[in-house]
């Protein structure tokens, strides 16, 4: 049974584990500019500074998060849980793949197909 102070430990870890990801959303799509951020999720600035403080317990609510994931295309499930790709288009879905490897072996068959052909 979990007593008290390990929810809390496991808590505090998952904050900071958001917290990073959310450090490399703001590093690599708007280069440390913590104001450039908060204009674009319609957020105080404020907000941010206690988002971003390293021993902070603050975090984004929802109407944050779904801002961040809308502006950005981050993936709610990465940005939270640390699950999958950062970006939205980097997911890519079964169809996808079967499209992928469609035009793999189209480019194959018509390799076998030009070589056969200078064979004749």
């Amino acid at each position: 049974m979990m007593n008290n102070l390990d929810k809390k430990h496991i808590q505090n870890e998952e904050m900071k584990e958001i917290r990073k990801r959310m450090l490399m959303i703001l590093d690599k799509i708007e280069g440390g500019h913590k104001l450039k951020f908060a204009t674009k999720i319609n957020a105080s600035t404020g907000n941010i500074d206690a988002w971003f403080k390293a021993d902070g317990t603050t975090l984004p609510g929802f109407k944050a998060l779904r801002n961040i994931a809308a502006e950005y295309r981050i993936n709610l499930n990465w940005l939270v849980l640390g699950e999958g790709t950062m970006h939205i288009e980097e997911q890519i879905h079964p169809d996808q793949e079967l499209v992928k490897e469609n035009e793999f072996l189209k480019g194959q068959i018509a390799a076998f197909e030009k070589i056969l052909s200078k064979k004749e």
